[in-house]
């Protein structure tokens, strides 16, 4: 079971979404993950502790407890957090675990990401839930919550009302797909002799259209972009780009207990070799059109230099793009270092 990755491009300050994000007041209205966070007591230098809380059904809450410890302000602008997590509640699946959040200046705004994993209870059983439901069902709702943040900091759409369109949005699309079933359904059951007067026989043919027309209708309800100002899971990147040339994509403290990745996971140190170099340009064309746009889509052509990628322009964004995941896998480094710091809540 891999780590869950998320990463989205937000066109606001890192402040705006460092306090969107860290505040518990603020982060609760757009994580759907979280129904109450709360920061508990602490004294002067020590690292933060919080319980949250989680509505898995109408009447059933699951708590827990987490330490968190960061730094919103580094020499190069970017910010991290770092955080520990558990819940001895005997519904919830998730025992223990860690991870981070990163702040990353990037041209007119800021790559947001997060990195975690945690250790399922409940032996084969939990396992085998967490891998079929559990885990793909958090990772969609990180990436979701991740694109309503976005909305929040770039066009100033509350949470509340972003939730709200999504669930508008989504009872149009599941009334489409139901009315062209059940369309499809009449015509079949002699449904135009009925109302229109037609012919008592109905063709097959004409049957095999209405079915037809309508198994389009409920793939289009499914795979037709949502609209601009509604959330989307499907905006956010969801491996990090770091791995295509075998960069930080260790788990960040595992499974709750690990404190750093392995040398290994980072290409034995020497990511500035031809083949790095090599992967990481092909990772730049695969990656751009996803951070660019709306979240983390973004314009092959405007990184490349309007497809020149050959002249001056277009080295020196690639060099600085280069330099940044350089920085960013140093500074990856880093978050080992203050989950070491912090004690199992």
């Amino acid at each position: 079971m891999g780590r869950l990755y998320i990463e989205t491009h937000i066109r606001a300050r890192v402040g705006t979404v460092w306090d969107r994000s860290q505040q518990p007041d603020q982060h609760r209205r757009w994580d759907l993950r979280f129904s109450e966070i709360d920061y508990l007591p602490r004294g002067d230098g020590e690292p933060q502790r919080f319980r949250y809380a989680t509505r898995v059904l109408p009447l059933v809450t699951v708590h827990g407890t987490g330490v968190s410890a960061g730094e919103r302000q580094r020499p190069d602008g970017s910010g991290v957090s770092a955080l520990r997590f558990a819940s001895a509640h005997p519904l919830s699946l998730i025992a223990e675990g860690s991870g981070h959040w990163r702040y990353v200046p990037d041209g007119d705004g800021l790559r947001f990401l997060t990195g975690y994993d945690y250790r399922p209870r409940w032996g084969l059983f939990g396992r085998a839930a967490d891998r079929l439901v559990f885990r793909p069902l958090m990772g969609w709702a990180t990436a979701w919550s991740f694109d309503r943040l976005r909305l929040w900091c770039e066009r100033d759409i509350a949470p509340e009302r972003a939730l709200r369109r999504a669930v508008a949005e989504s009872c149009v699309r599941a009334s489409a797909a139901l009315a062209a079933v059940l369309a499809a359904a009449l015509v079949a059951a002699e449904g135009p002799s009925r109302f229109a007067g037609a012919p008592a026989f109905v063709h097959p043919a004409a049957v095999g259209l209405a079915f037809v027309t309508a198994l389009a209708v409920a793939v289009a309800a499914v795979l037709v972009p949502p609209r601009a100002n509604t959330p989307a899971a499907r905006r956010c990147l969801r491996r990090p780009p770091e791995r295509a040339y075998g960069g930080a994509a260790g788990a960040y403290g595992g499974a709750a207990g690990a404190h750093g990745p392995d040398p290994a996971d980072h290409g034995g140190g020497a990511p500035n070799d031809r083949q790095g170099r090599t992967e990481r340009d092909d990772r730049h064309g695969r990656d751009s059109a996803d951070r660019r746009g709306g979240g983390c889509e973004r314009s092959d052509s405007a990184d490349h230099g309007g497809g020149a990628p050959n002249d001056r322009q277009g080295r020196t964004e690639r060099d600085d793009r280069h330099a940044q995941d350089d920085r960013t896998e140093r500074d990856d480094l880093d978050v080992p270092a203050l989950l070491s710091t912090l004690e199992q809540p």
